[in-house]
């Protein structure tokens, strides 16, 4: 996929979450000196017991900033460092704690993007973004919904603005990979403006658990949210019939093959807007794509996997408007070996 792929790219890592679920019991300086903080429900602390108090009443707010250091040691477009950094705020209010309104919650999130140069556009010369948190310097509203749930968690929905890859094309596997590809498929995010970080939409999401290993999902999301330029804030909306509306349907099915564990997910989506001919410049009206994602245990089981492989791969047939006309990745994920830590490897290809 790369234009120009270097040979090397040295990434540091800091994940640090500020605040986490309201912890049941006060914790003093001493324990936080002695390490806890770490290990523990947020690394503030419960506020002397506010926190707690805030989570009994449904209100639980929350931080976490993420910061990268990315290195392109050789080949590409140019030597160089870049810093990119990450702050996610918000809360999750759980109504049924704070009005009785059973199986209903609000989430909100803000994001504040601090980033330097772009790393694949100024460094590498790579079509997909190395890093999955790369953006513009920027401080706006992320997601913002109503979540319902009904019949015991068997129905799910949520309403208001929203992102799709937050539900599709997800595979539990690949998503311990940090270059972007490894998120939402490229047949979408580079042949559609639909909402996917760091631009979030108006839009409603549908989910039913059919049984214990069989699941249907749908969302249906303002087709156009703009670029991080033109919506800057988060709230630039707009509508029309060249914006369109994108559509959205997964299923999965949860079994085990050969007897091992897996996750079997088949998807597509439309998009309704209005597309450029690559060949003429015309005006070409909507797009379509199709996709499969696999998880696979290789040994040990679901809830305790040691080594695990990931398929997928997506294709978008009206290759006149479409930048990405099929995709893929795969790769395997081991843990257990080093304690709780996670070790893969990964493969991608984009074909244009």
């Amino acid at each position: 996929m790369p234009a120009a792929m270097p040979r090397t790219i040295v990434t540091v890592v800091l994940l640090l979450g500020f605040v986490g679920a309201a912890s049941a019991s006060a914790e003093s300086p001493g324990d936080r000196l002695k390490g806890n903080w770490l290990r523990g429900a947020g690394a503030t602390g419960d506020w002397f017991g506010i926190r707690p108090a805030l989570s009994d009443r449904g209100f639980t707010p929350y931080a976490v900033w993420t910061g990268e250091i990315f290195g392109n040691m050789s080949g590409g477009l140019e030597r160089g460092t870049d810093i990119e950094a990450l702050l996610e705020f918000g809360a999750h209010i759980d109504l049924e704690k704070a009005t009785g309104w059973h199986g209903a919650e609000i989430h909100l999130s803000g994001l504040w993007i601090q980033s330097g140069r772009d790393l694949s556009a100024d460094y590498v010369g790579n079509f997909d973004e190395v890093s999955n948190i790369a953006g513009r310097d920027t401080l706006r509203l992320y997601d913002a919904y109503l979540e319902l749930a009904f019949a015991g968690g068997e129905f799910e929905v949520k309403l208001g603005q929203l992102t799709l890859d937050s539900d599709f094309m997800l595979s539990a596997n690949s998503s311990l990979f940090l270059n972007a590809s490894f998120g939402v498929l490229a047949i979408e995010s580079a042949n559609t403006p639909a909402p996917i970080y760091p631009i979030a939409a108006l839009g409603g999401f549908a989910r039913w658990a059919a049984t214990e290993g069989l699941s249907f999902q749908v969302g249906v999301y303002d087709g156009d949210g703009g670029t991080e330029k033109t919506n800057r804030n988060g709230v630039d909306y707009r509508f029309g019939k060249a914006e369109g509306v994108a559509l959205f349907a997964e299923a999965a099915i949860d079994t085990a093959l050969l007897g091992r564990d897996g996750t079997y997910k088949f998807g597509g989506y439309y998009h309704s807007g209005r597309f450029v001919d690559f060949e003429n410049g015309d005006a070409e009206w909507g797009n379509y794509g199709l996709y499969v994602v696999l998880d696979q245990v290789l040994v040990g089981t679901r809830d305790s996997s040691r080594l695990a492989a990931f398929f997928r791969a997506g294709i978008s047939p009206l290759d006149d408007r479409s930048a990405v006309d099929w995709y893929l990745d795969t790769g395997f994920t081991a843990r257990g070996f080093f304690a709780d830590h996670r070790v893969g490897l990964g493969f991608l290809h984009s074909h244009f």
